[in-house]
């Protein structure tokens, strides 16, 4: 939910759902440039070797990083059915450019109401407010600031 205070700042309330960690950097691409085996030209053996290092390269450049995602998904969906079967607490972020405040609520429906009244909080710009049934998050594990 986005809200902006009375000083104009963009106020982002929402619950965390999952964390996934992003490993993947932007604008990098693999490349073939400086790969040359002038001594394995025009031999079968040559065919074969390149035939093994492709499906190895591949398999460490894409099968790895694949397994390493779904692990995390699993991980991931498994943190969302504690969170709802066994009552572990949401984490309730209201973030902007100027920083990020968190806290933590238990059960599905505290969190909804939570988030909705956290951002008519910030909308009238009080930044102490917690709602009912709420744990606020200390400031060091606060939430980061939006790019």
């Amino acid at each position: 939910m986005d809200v902006v205070d009375p000083d104009g700042v963009a106020w982002t309330v929402g619950r965390r759902w999952l964390e996934l960690p992003r490993w993947r950097r932007r604008g990098w691409r693999p490349t073939t440039e400086g790969l040359d085996f002038p001594f394995l030209a025009d031999d079968f053996g040559a065919g074969l070797f390149l035939i093994l290092l492709g499906v190895l390269l591949f398999l460490l450049l894409g099968g790895l990083p694949l397994l390493v995602g779904l692990a995390a998904v699993l991980v991931a969906l498994a943190g969302l059915v504690t969170r709802v079967v066994f009552g572990r607490p949401w984490l309730v972020e209201a973030r902007s450019t100027r920083g990020g405040l968190a806290w933590r609520v238990r059960g599905t429906r505290d969190s909804k109401r939570a988030v909705r009244l956290i951002a008519r909080a910030m909308e009238v710009g009080d930044r102490d407010y917690s709602p009912p049934r709420s744990t606020r998050v200390p400031s060091h594990y606060s939430v980061s600031k939006l790019s």
